[in-house]
């Protein structure tokens, strides 16, 4: 006897003008050329589903190296830690930070920073917090 498959179809939208909803437009399209958008569609909802809910067997099961990745022993964060802190400091009090050296985990720089005085106090507050919000966006 055969039995009728029951499928279900399911639509949503991605603005364009959105880059990040262009990249996964692009990325859909790598998906389809490779036959793999609904299996990925099906995973992702899962993954989603079970960190939600607070578990990570999909995680661990789709991506068996985080599993790696978590029991190896992590960078020592003390110095950025102090870093933070002496910003927020900065922050209240309205003062300067002076990093008198680079702390350890900083890779050396290929080339020399621009360096740029600004006399505009307002201006030069703005762009300092600008930078520093630029340089802890990679953390």
């Amino acid at each position: 006897m055969d039995k009728k498959r029951f499928r279900m179809r399911f639509v949503f939208w991605l603005d364009l003008q959105k880059q990040d909803e262009n990249q996964i437009a692009e990325q859909i399209e790598i998906l389809k050329q490779e036959r793999s958008f609904s299996k990925a569609v099906r995973n992702g909802i899962r993954l989603i589903c079970d960190l939600r809910a607070g578990r990570t067997d999909v995680l661990l099961e789709l991506f068996p190296w985080v599993a790696e990745r978590f029991q190896q022993p992590q960078n020592d964060t003390s110095e950025l830690v102090a870093l933070v802190e002496q910003f927020k400091a900065m922050m209240t009090q309205n003062h300067s930070v002076v990093v008198a050296q680079a702390p350890a985990w900083m890779p050396p720089l290929d080339n020399k920073p621009e360096v740029r005085i600004i006399e505009n106090e307002e201006e030069r507050k703005k762009l300092s917090v600008k930078n520093t919000l630029a340089a802890l966006e990679d953390f």
